[in-house]
């Protein structure tokens, strides 16, 4: 494919994702194919409905019930049978992967002349149009050097750097780091415990933190005071569950007991679930009936 080609985009699968995905890479400026997204789904996702109203009327997206494209985007459904893909044509992975999905989907596809990349699409209900438009990054996993060229070409209007990964690495990062940040919370929640169980200021001990340079001399990601209310919403609702994803058997392995994890060094997460399930309140009174109150409110 020449690099003044226009990739004809085919997003496949219903839902809130598949119609972000689709309207957000037609406003930026692809042509696009989608299914008719559901009026629900539309309307939940605040300038949704005017980004595709535009991109239809200037001919970037089509409805159509079989969106046909050189390069295909999965969100939630199956690629469907390999003889309905373009030969050559770039599958993308869309969906929040357990382990290693795009490789189990390149072995499906392995009969067909197509090539499988990533492109992992965590978007926040109600800001899910200003997540794909202005990601952190716009993180792009292929084998295939061709590959990664061709979806990262569809993100050229897109400011933020463009990460280029093998296809196991972009499958990992986004549960590493709701991985991560659940770890954090629950690190802080623990924290706060500790502080009312023995009297300390919770607010003087982060502060402190804060001035330690071994925890964050590059202040990337300083922690502060009042940002506990963004950490818990990107933490999730059950950071167990967030942080038991980082330790999930593989579907399909010999043994899929508690001890049959998909990373090799599973325990930091164990250790964290095992404190963080034995709390059925995320917010519980902590002795005297006094409120534990997070050292970052």
């Amino acid at each position: 494919m020449t690099t003044d080609h226009v990739s004809r985009v085919a997003v496949r699968g219903t839902g809130r994702t598949a119609a972000v995905v689709a309207a957000g890479l037609a406003w930026l400026g692809n042509e696009v194919r989608c299914r008719r997204p559901d009026v629900a789904d539309v309307s939940a996702e605040p300038g949704l409905a005017e980004i595709l109203l535009r991109s239809i009327r200037a001919g970037r997206l089509r409805f159509t019930g079989r969106p046909r494209g050189d390069v295909v985007f999965l969100c939630g459904d199956g690629p469907g049978p390999a003889g309905d893909l373009p030969a050559c044509a770039v599958v993308v992975n869309t969906g929040l992967p357990p382990w290693e999905s795009s490789t189990r989907l390149a072995e499906e596809l392995s009969g067909a002349d197509v090539a499988v990349a990533s492109n992992p699409q965590d978007l926040r209900e109600g800001a899910a149009l200003d997540d794909f438009l202005e990601p952190g990054c716009v993180l792009i996993g292929a084998d295939e050097p061709e590959a990664l060229r061709r979806v990262a070409a569809l993100y050229t209007a897109v400011s933020a750097p463009v990460v280029h990964l093998d296809l196991r690495s972009a499958d990992l990062v986004t549960p590493a780091g709701n991985g991560f940040l659940a770890v954090k919370r629950q690190f802080f929640t623990e924290l706060a415990r500790l502080c009312y169980a023995v009297g300390a200021d919770a607010r003087s001990v982060v502060h402190c933190l804060c001035l330690d340079q071994r925890i964050d001399s590059a202040r990337a990601d300083r922690i502060r005071p009042g940002s506990v209310a963004r950490l818990l919403k990107l933490a999730g609702p059950d950071p167990p569950a967030t942080i038991r994803a980082l330790a999930r058997p593989r579907a399909g392995s010999r043994s899929e007991t508690a001890d049959d994890f998909s990373l090799p060094d599973h325990r930091p997460c164990r250790s964290t679930t095992s404190v963080a399930s034995s709390r059925e309140d995320p917010n519980p009174s902590c002795g005297g009936g006094g409120e534990a109150t997070s050292p970052l409110a």
